[in-house]
């Protein structure tokens, strides 16, 4: 595509639209959905704090430029909530509100209290008198009217009499004038004015009445309304479509235009206004939409038609001319746009306007020049062999143009840095750097500042000597400002912004929301203001108190912010270009936005400081609201809660009150932002006094308002001083009784200390005694068991052997046919096989023993000792009647014992066993008594007896310490009263024997268990 452009063609070719703001000022409604009670505003005025007050038909309310506050009957107790109208005591800065029903509401000390007897220090007449109105009043068409003006000074209408007082009903002169339109009545300077639809206006004072005509300057020709403020004793008119306020000149009134282009009729339905001089900002007062507040303007916005919305580069054209990236041409003085008809192609991100009128501009590889002095449509063009990156304009119009070193998008590859001479016709390559290249800054013939993505560089031109500033490192350069006294200052993408002075680098603090932390550009006014913009708004800073704080005089800046409600289109500016922002020659700036060009006179921009005083509003707790008394507030000890909110009049933008606490004597080092900008909250305090600090900045000087609050918690009762000195005095005796109870105490521990070891020595014998009485059990249960298995390989192997031997003859023999041998031998091994069979049986109740042998020592229920005997004579009876043998049980009858039933049978059952086999024709007696504490069972038979040798085996085993005599060859014998003693052994019971061959035995068993007969 062909790219021409000429400033003639421009200036003779182009169609002179444009598409700015169409207003200089914004209007913000406020309902009854952002606070308001009601959307009727009748009356508007300031107190002397700074506070703006309305009335309305639903209350009072207070406002501090970012909330309202209603006083109504649920606060104040008054019966009415329709407010009437407000008159300002005759001494100090009181106002009071009048409702419906005259009760009156008292201004004062930024808060409304009812007012009990509002005859006594205000106009009488005014609560009293029915049927009377002040003039501004909307309640239907009165008959009566009063105009007050200074002190107990007023006038009052009355049919077609004007009459005026200084006090009550103290009348100094009543003047005939009918024909009078009510509405148009009005006080200035202790007159008395009526204003017609046509500007012809009647002055009345106390020395009579004067008339005259005012110009209307309005192409309406007449006035369409009048609002009268007898607060602030301002009067306003208007047309359709223009405000005015009224002014006296010499004795003649004169009108100020306000505002222009506002519809004052249907639309909005205005009833009221108030217009703040100082802050020059006008508030109306609506019967429908509530508060509207008007504010100009000081910021531009501006968008040529045929361009895109985002702008990016700009240049300075002339003293008023900003050319833009997109090929517009802008004039300051009449805030017009110009357009060509030709297409304008580049990048729009670098234009350069150099000192002889040739303009610079790029695309990708290209760079172009146009000349501002052809008439032609050529131009020159220079092809890099890479992308350009960045083109500035120099020292003695020289240009610098950066490229990549390759075709990399990222730009890791570093650049080549070129520029153009007006000597040379090419361009020169003067080195290659190992970075990216974001932006150039040529500050004198021999320095050259390099922002890049990873830090910032100073190339010396005569040396070309390349060093990195320190403390950049890895911080990507957005834009780079030099001032003419040699700072250099610095903007990032996300560490906000250095100042670089005489070698030193300073990093300054972010904003309270971090905004300028990602800074795009910086532009120095004449004033001595820097304005930095950002992707949230614009931000205004002094200079010199920025220097004062890298310099270490200032703690802290002042940072004034603006955003879309000064002006703009649009928050968001644009970074990434060159330049970024201009000052043009009449001391405009310049700076492209996403939607438009912003352009402002520093000069006429009035920021509206947060200098106001800060205010203690209201302190509440969970139970009730708490008085502040001379900056003390006393809370109880266990407040719980405590919500302080403060308030500072304030109407600018809300994010530049910003308020710090912290408590002054806690030690605490570091402020506390109030989130809300109003509201500190404390969970609890330790007793004492603690003084509660709060600070705000208050001006570009960056110096602090400070508030001081004392708050006093009350220590309970055991915290005090008192109860301290009296603990000291009781301490003596309490440590005096505490040690005589201590030792007493002592004293009991140890006697119990003396029965616990005298209960556990005597456990403690009770268990060693025990231990050896188990000791002695298991010693004698394991001879007893050593000489039973003894028995048992001696009892079963003989027989067996014998067997053995038997059946190996028999085998060997019985072809001889000896019938009497084989005999002998089968009755040999019948007798043998009996003998074994036998002990067999005595091994099983051995086992069956063994298994209840755990129930040995387990408490046994009582049960009936004849019957267990007569059961186990039962068992025999049969052999012994076989064997001519009687068995007596002579047991009484319901004698009960606890020895355990399974293992007394089975002694019982072995021993009556042996006396059947060992008696014929004899008897055998049972019988059983309880002597000495001890069960004591006798087996006693008329039989065979026992042989000696016998009786002393059976000796032995009673003694199994005792060496154990040769075994018996009877198993059956000898494992029966191995069984029997290892049973008695469980039981911790005793056997005794005595038995006389041929005469019969008798065996005693004792048990250490109580019965019962």
């Amino acid at each position: 595509m062909t790219i021409l452009f000429s400033l003639s063609f421009l200036l003779s070719y182009c169609n002179p639209v444009s598409n700015f703001q169409d207003k200089d000022f914004g209007v913000k409604w406020y309902t009854d959905s952002d606070g308001l009670p009601q959307n009727s505003v009748k009356q508007i005025f300031k107190d002397s704090y700074g506070f703006t007050w309305l009335l309305t038909q639903n209350g009072l309310v207070r406002y501090d430029g970012r909330n309202f506050k209603v006083f109504n009957s649920k606060n104040t107790n008054i019966y009415s909530n329709k407010m009437m109208y407000a008159h300002r005591n005759i001494a100090g800065d009181s106002i009071a509100v009048y409702n419906e029903f005259g009760e009156a509401l008292l201004i004062s000390r930024r808060k409304a209290f009812p007012l009990e007897n509002p005859s006594q220090k205000y106009i009488k007449t005014f609560a009293s008198t029915p049927g009377i109105y002040t003039p501004d009043s909307i309640a239907g068409l009165p008959k009566k009217y009063i105009i007050p003006v200074a002190g107990n000074m007023y006038f009052s209408v009355e049919g077609d009499t004007v009459n005026f007082h200084t006090g009550y009903l103290t009348q100094k002169l009543s003047v005939y004038f009918p024909d009078h339109t009510p509405g148009y009545f009005f006080a200035l300077n202790n007159r008395l004015y009526h204003l017609t639809e046509t500007g012809h206006y009647t002055a009345i004072t106390a020395e009579g009445i004067n008339e005259n005509e005012l110009a209307i300057p309005d192409d309406d020709g007449y006035i369409t309304g009048c609002f009268y403020n007898p607060i602030t004793q301002q009067t306003f008119v208007h047309t359709r479509q223009n405000l005015y306020i009224l002014q006296i000149q010499d004795t003649s009134l004169s009108f100020k235009k306000l505002l222009t282009g506002f519809d004052f009729g249907a639309e909005n339905s205005i009833i009221s206004a108030y217009y703040d001089q100082n802050l020059d900002i006008i508030y109306l007062g609506s019967a429908t939409r509530g508060l509207g507040i008007i504010k100009k303007y000081p910021f531009r916005s501006v968008n040529t038609r045929d361009t895109e919305r985002v702008q990016y580069a700009l240049a300075n054209y002339g003293p008023n001319k900003i050319l833009t990236a997109s090929g517009a041409l802008i004039r300051t003085d009449q805030l017009s746009g110009q357009k060509p008809d030709i297409p304008w192609d580049n990048d729009k991100q670098n234009l350069i306007v150099d000192t002889r009128g040739y303009i610079w501009t790029k695309k990708h590889r290209t760079l172009f020049r146009f000349s501002k002095d052809s008439t032609n449509r050529d131009f020159q063009k220079w092809t890099f062999p890479y992308p350009i990156e960045q083109i500035s304009a120099g020292r003695n119009n020289r240009i610098w143009i950066a490229t990549d070193s390759e075709n990399d998008e990222k730009h890791n590859s570093g650049s080549y840095l070129y520029y153009m001479d007006p000597l040379f016709d090419a361009p020169q390559n003067l080195r290659k750097v190992s970075f990216g290249i974001q932006y150039i800054l040529q500050t004198t013939d021999n320095m050259l500042w390099l922002g890049s993505l990873n830090g910032l560089y100073k190339l010396d031109l005569i040396h070309e000597k390349l060093d990195q500033i320190r403390g950049l490192d890895d911080k990507q350069i957005t834009s780079l400002h030099a001032s003419i006294s040699g700072e250099i200052w610095i903007t990032t993408s996300t560490q906000g912004i250095f100042l670089y002075k005489d070698g030193t680098l300073t990093s300054f603090p972010p904003d309270t929301r971090g905004y300028m932390l990602s800074s795009h550009c910086i532009v120095e006014d004449d004033q001595g203001y820097l304005w930095i913009t950002t992707g949230k708004g614009l931000f205004q800073a002094s200079k010199k108190k920025m220097i004062d704080y890298a310099s270490g005089k200032m703690k802290q800046v002042y940072y004034h912010f603006y955003d879309k409600n000064s002006g703009f289109l649009s928050n968001e500016f644009m970074g990434g270009c060159q330049p970024c922002g201009i000052q043009l020659q009449d001391g405009h700036i310049a700076l492209p936005s996403l939607n438009g060009i912003v352009i402002f006179d520093p000069k006429k921009v009035k920021p509206e400081l947060p200098n106001g005083t800060i205010y203690v509003d209201e302190v509440r707790t969970a139970d009730n609201d708490l008085a502040i008394h001379q900056d003390t507030l006393t809370l109880k000890r266990n407040f719980g809660r405590v919500h302080i909110e403060l308030v500072s009049p304030y109407y600018d933008n809300p994010y530049n009150l910003n308020m710090e606490f912290k408590l002054e004597d806690e030690n605490v080092k570091n402020w506390e932002h109030i989130e809300d900008g109003q509201t500190i909250t404390f969970s609890q305090l330790p007793p004492g006094q603690h003084t509660l600090v709060i600070r705000k900045m208050n001006s570009f000087y960056s110096y602090y308002i400070h508030k001081r609050i004392v708050l006093v918690v009350p220590p309970y009762f055991w915290e005090t001083d008192w109860f301290l000195i009296l603990v000291c005095l009781a301490a003596p005796i309490i440590i005096f009784y505490s040690i005589k109870l201590r030792i007493k105490y002592v004293r009991y521990k140890n006697i119990l200390l003396k029965k616990k070891i005298i209960e556990s020595t005597r456990h403690l014998r009770n268990t060693i005694r025990t231990l050896r009485i188990t000791k002695d059990k298991l010693k004698q249960q394991t001879a007893i068991q050593e000489k039973l298995i003894a028995s048992i390989s001696h009892d079963i192997r003989s027989p067996l052997r014998f067997m053995v031997d038997t059946g190996e003859y028999l085998y060997a023999n019985y072809d001889t046919g000896n019938k009497k041998m084989i005999r002998e031998g089968i009755r040999s091994m019948y007798t043998a096989s009996v003998k074994i069979h036998e002990f067999i049986s005595e091994i099983l109740d051995y086992s069956k023993a063994r298994m209840y042998e755990g129930e040995g020592n387990t408490p046994a229920e009582d049960y009936d000792l004849q019957h267990l005997i007569g059961e186990k004579i039962s068992l025999f009876a049969e052999i012994a009647n076989s064997q001519r043998t009687r068995i007596y049980n002579y047991v009484p009858y319901h004698f009960t014992t606890s020895v355990n039933k399974h293992l007394l049978s089975i002694i019982i059952h072995n021993i009556l066993d042996n006396a059947v086999k060992n008696t014929q024709n004899g008897k055998i007696t049972i019988y059983a008594f309880v002597s000495e504490s001890r069960l004591r069972i006798v087996i006693e038979d008329t039989g065979r007896g026992i042989p000696q040798k016998e009786l002393q085996y059976y000796q032995s085993l009673l003694k199994p310490d005792a060496a154990p005599p040769v075994s018996l060859d009877t198993p059956s014998k000898s494992l029966g009263i191995k069984i029997i003693m290892d049973l008695l052994i469980i039981l911790n019971g005793k056997i005794e024997i005595k038995s006389t061959l041929n005469r019969g035995t008798r065996i005693t068993l004792s048990f250490p268990v109580e019965t019962n007969s």
